[in-house]
């Protein structure tokens, strides 16, 4: 992620029975350990790129300009008279508007972000070059996100509420789609929506995770 831009920063965790203590920061290759006078500056460090990582890859860059913008922009593959038309209006016109906060709040001279020293405006359009090699569609999806992390969803605060939302976001989806007529085989033959999926998986960068539409509106 800070390739070009500054060491990397790595931190090692010791696992003892359910507990995870710190091991050591890694910063450049440098092993940094609790009880280094050096710990504590080491401690923000981290820190530091984790809050940055957050507000501006998984945040800004990947919700609003990565996501955000292929379904707003794939929204127009659709008739004006299919029956998701106004649904993906809806969101697309939305989240248009975001982006444009987005990106003047990430990468323009004036950004909040840059004008608070939060980041340099040298640093920000590199930190988004790095983070697109490793934009995974697949971790929008909190089972797979879950699993990739190696997390047992009853275990964790984030597992138990991100898989209860997601259950009430897709309940609300189908209900919705059952409410316009749009089933499986709806799915299968509708052309539109074919050319819809198909410039969604152009446009999110490392879209082999992408579900398929395979006769299935889920």
């Amino acid at each position: 992620l800070v390739d070009g831009l500054a060491p990397s920063v790595v931190t090692r965790l010791a696992i003892d029975g359910d507990r995870a203590e710190p091991a050591h920061i890694e910063i450049g290759g440098e092993r940094i350990a609790p009880g280094d006078r050096r710990w504590g500056q080491a401690k923000r460090l981290v820190n530091a790129v984790d809050s940055r990582a957050t507000i501006f890859i998984t945040h800004l860059l990947y919700s609003h300009l990565v996501v955000g913008q292929a379904f707003a922009a794939a929204a127009f593959h659709l008739s004006e008279w299919h029956p998701l038309r106004s649904f993906v209006d809806f969101f697309s016109y939305g989240t248009l508007a975001v982006n444009d906060l987005a990106y003047r709040s990430l990468l323009t001279p004036a950004s909040y972000f840059v004008q608070a020293g939060y980041v340099s405006a040298a640093a920000a359009r590199p930190l988004v070059h790095n983070a697109l090699r490793d934009c995974d569609f697949s971790t929008w999806l909190p089972e797979r996100d879950l699993a990739q992390r190696g997390i047992d969803e009853l275990e964790t605060t984030y597992g138990i509420e991100a898989l209860a939302a997601w259950r009430v976001i897709h309940q609300a989806v189908s209900n919705h789609l059952d409410a316009i007529g749009v089933d499986d085989a709806f799915v299968t033959t509708d052309d539109d929506l074919a050319m819809w999926h198909l410039a969604l998986r152009r446009m999110i960068p490392n879209s082999e995770h992408l579900p398929g539409l395979a006769g299935r509106r889920d």
